[in-house]
């Protein structure tokens, strides 16, 4: 396995362990799991990825960073991936319904999810007329489509869209500090590899300027974040768990379908939300998948 080593992505593998042992594969017993981190650095990946390919008989990735370097490795031996969005469009699969290649697993996020998000955060802050997504360009390559969507969401609901590129913490802290004001922005928070690790820096930083922020997964939430909306990333990579076993069981990759997310989740903090003095509107509060007090 390939991801970032932070707490969220911990729990992550242990969701898909915990799914493979329902499904009779015991570390130690029948299977071995060796979980390589690669913490954003992407020398790093390469080279767990080329060790990985020398020694496994499935590798399974976080992040289409991570799929795209393990499938430079090998284009033989199965790769099952996870928290991927657009995969066809990433050029790691050439077809959704019949990947026919090494290549398959589970994508994150559809494209439309960019204007829920816009529409959320104007329910808490209706006076914004200023929106930033937030992202490494480097390693977001997707980002283009999420820009697209909600430049279409922002003209409808009469908020400008701008894209905030940051490569590093420094540059992160240094775009929000000058994109600020709590009067009339808001912020986006698009999942990559350098806003998932430094999700408590960026969560922190909103909160400092008073900036109402929607994030894409619980984990920002559960770390003071005003409100997520996305997929409940453990059990997202759980699923992961189902192609390994039908992979080791003789099914090939090419023949299982990339499959989309079903459900999102709506976490929201109202400790942040009062510490911002923001209101969460009542039927928020009551369609949440989870409220945090």
């Amino acid at each position: 396995m390939i991801g970032a080593d932070d707490s969220a992505q911990r729990t992550s593998v242990v969701s898909i362990e915990k799914r493979l042992r329902d499904l009779g594969w015991r570390e130690g017993e029948n299977i071995r799991i060796d979980v390589r981190w690669s913490d954003g650095d992407l020398a790093k990946a390469r080279s767990h990825a080329k060790a990985l390919a020398e020694s496994s008989d499935v590798i399974v990735t976080q992040g289409a960073i991570a799929t795209r370097i393990a499938r430079e490795q090998t284009g033989t031996i199965p790769i099952v991936f996870w928290l991927v969005p657009d995969p066809v469009g990433l050029g790691l699969v050439p077809n959704l319904a019949r990947p026919g290649t090494n290549v398959t697993g589970f994508t994150n996020l559809e494209w439309s999810i960019g204007s829920k998000w816009l529409e959320l955060l104007r329910e808490f802050k209706p006076s914004i007329t200023r929106t930033a997504l937030l992202f490494n360009p480097d390693v977001a390559p997707y980002a283009d489509h999420f820009m697209e969507n909600l430049k279409g969401a922002g003209s409808r609901l009469g908020v400008a869209v701008s894209a905030m590129h940051a490569r590093n913490v420094a540059q992160i802290e240094t775009a929000m500090m000058a994109f600020s004001d709590e009067n009339l922005t808001g912020l986006l928070v698009l999942p990559d590899a350098l806003t998932v690790i430094h999700l408590e820096q960026i969560v922190r930083l909103a909160m400092q300027l008073r900036l109402p922020a929607i994030y894409p997964y619980r984990m920002f939430t559960a770390a003071g974040g005003l409100l997520s909306y996305g997929v409940n990333v453990p059990d997202h990579a759980g699923q992961a768990s189902t192609y390994i076993d039908r992979i080791l069981k003789g099914e090939q990759p090419g023949t299982l379908p990339v499959q989309a997310p079903t459900k999102f989740e709506l976490v929201v903090n109202i400790k942040t939300a009062k510490a911002l003095n923001l209101t969460v509107p009542l039927i928020m509060q009551m369609t949440a998948d989870e409220v945090i007090e």
